[in-house]
């Protein structure tokens, strides 16, 4: 008696956001452009084709990978992509401050860049002229404010150092010139240093 071979039963299983996860994050790990352009590809086709959206994994796999260095993220498309990717994920349920950590790290990436891709990009330029909130440590320290040590010397007292600490202490603001700097805000200028 012989049997007869039947055939395997086909089933058609549909991707979800794990899915594409698991491949793009491959794909980015291979560091090269065609593997880049083939996650953009995929992340599209996620979006548009199965009408998956990114979890917060997802977002933080892509971010990682393109800002990261390496040879992806360099490109103009990259750049689109990773703010893509960003405006996604302001959708999602991040933890307290996850969302502006990220979109910190991004900012810190666009403005070290020197293509200008990104300032054609409207989200990308309100992110960019977005005021960061003072880093609490950086405040307690003093770190975001740095003396100049710009000075106008003169005023008509002839004294040089002593009119400028009299003017430094509150004393003697008309005859200092050093004052009218202070009073301008003129000796400080913030560092822009940020803790990611």
């Amino acid at each position: 008696a012989t049997r007869r071979r039947t055939a395997p039963v086909i089933t058609s299983i549909e991707p979800d956001v794990v899915t594409y996860t698991s491949l793009i994050s491959v794909l980015l790990q291979l560091d090269s452009r065609a593997a880049t352009e083939r996650a953009r590809s995929m992340y599209g086709e996620m979006k548009r084709k199965w009408l998956i959206s990114p979890d917060t994994v997802l977002v933080d796999t892509i971010l990682t990978a393109m800002i990261g260095g390496g040879a992806v993220g360099l490109a103009d498309e990259d750049v689109e992509f990773v703010l893509s990717v960003l405006r996604d994920g302001a959708h999602l349920d991040w933890e307290d401050g996850q969302y502006e950590h990220r979109k910190r790290a991004v900012r810190s990436v666009l403005a070290g860049r020197p293509g200008d891709a990104w300032k054609n990009n409207e989200f990308a330029s309100r992110l960019m002229s977005e005021r960061q909130p003072e880093d609490p440590l950086f405040a307690k320290k003093g770190w975001n404010s740095i003396d100049s040590g710009f000075q106008l010397w003169g005023g008509g007292g002839g004294n040089g150092d002593a009119d400028y600490v009299r003017a430094a202490e509150g004393e003697d603001d008309e005859s200092s010139v050093d004052s009218f700097l202070a009073s301008k805000g003129w000796n400080d200028i913030d560092s822009g240093f940020r803790l990611l």
